[in-house]
């Protein structure tokens, strides 16, 4: 459980894409999703906002979820 709990921890508060660089075998036994993450291009998604940590990712990206289903 601690290993979880470090990771989850990690993602929330850090950039969440170089966390799961760093702990892909943990994370994932999928190859295919291995072998197509890409950490820069998980950084530069949302002009950079998941690299602030997903407790800012997140709301940002409701946000803007509810702007999108607003203007339908």
């Amino acid at each position: 459980m601690g290993d979880y709990c470090s990771i989850l921890l990690d993602m929330l508060e850090n950039n969440p894409c170089t966390t799961v660089t760093r702990f892909i075998d943990s994370i994932s036994d999928d190859s295919l999703f291995k072998s197509k993450f890409n950490e820069n291009d998980c950084a530069s998604a949302n002009g950079g906002t998941l690299t602030r940590g997903l407790v800012v990712a997140i709301p940002y990206l409701l946000d803007t979820l509810e702007t999108v289903v607003e203007a339908f």
